[in-house]
């Protein structure tokens, strides 16, 4: 990185976002107040200017696994999980600094916007080439499940790196996401055959349920309740 960049993260790991100015950012980078101006329109303009590198370096990765998807699967989406993690875990100062700017700033929200959408774009179809060659089955709607595990990697993942309580443990986080992820695309939908009429029923109201709460039930594989296995969409 180079060094006046380097100098805007020093200021970044020592201070909230909020509480550093353009003359901080300046002075820090050893220029002049008008020269900032020169090379960047606001304190927004240099934060991303340092997140952007991330991004693009989680996009590469994530395109690499999508090169490697029909050889090895479960690798394949366990390799995007971990580059969207990795990313912003490596680089704690400017993860804080980028949840803080995303409450405040429409450009930063804009950014991140767009590479949510990306990734939610590449998920989808990735799950409709995976339907197409046969190991996935046709359940709910590729996008909508795309959008579901997209958002739910968003939230957890922020859990874990804003320290709060509940979260999934650090070290089990891409497993356990990646788990979940192999489990909704290639597991099997609810299903009411071969159920009686009290069970078909319970089945048909989770049915119902938000398709993440769905994929939840199914990945924890519970006990070999009937009602329990309609609910999780098992044989």
């Amino acid at each position: 990185m180079r060094p006046r960049y380097q100098r805007s993260v020093d200021l970044l790991e020592d201070r909230a976002y909020a509480d550093i100015s353009v003359d901080d950012l300046a002075k820090g980078a050893g220029l002049s107040r008008p020269t900032f101006y020169f090379y960047f329109k606001s304190k927004e303009a240099v934060l991303l200017s340092l997140i952007e590198p991330l991004i693009a370096g989680a996009d590469a990765e994530i395109d690499d696994a999508i090169q490697r998807l029909p050889a090895d699967s479960r690798r394949a989406w366990r390799a995007g999980i971990n580059a969207f993690f990795t990313a912003f875990a490596s680089h704690p100062a400017l993860r804080r600094a980028a949840r803080d700017a995303l409450t405040t700033s429409a450009e930063v929200r804009g950014i991140w916007a767009g590479f949510m959408q990306k990734c939610i774009d590449q998920t989808a179809a990735m799950i409709t080439a995976e339907r197409a060659r046969g190991p996935a089955p046709e359940t709910i709607p590729a996008t909508d499940l795309a959008i579901s595990l997209n958002q739910m990697n968003e939230r957890t993942m922020m859990a874990v790196l804003a320290a709060e309580t509940p979260a999934v443990d650090q070290d089990r986080l891409v497993d356990t996401l990646t788990h979940i992820w192999v489990s909704s695309i290639y597991g099997e939908g609810l299903t009411t055959q071969g159920l009686s009429p009290a069970h078909a029923n319970i089945c048909s109201c989770a049915a119902r349920l938000p398709s993440c709460t769905r994929t939840w039930i199914r990945s924890m594989r519970p006990s070999n309740s009937v009602t329990t296995r309609a609910c999780a969409g098992a044989r």
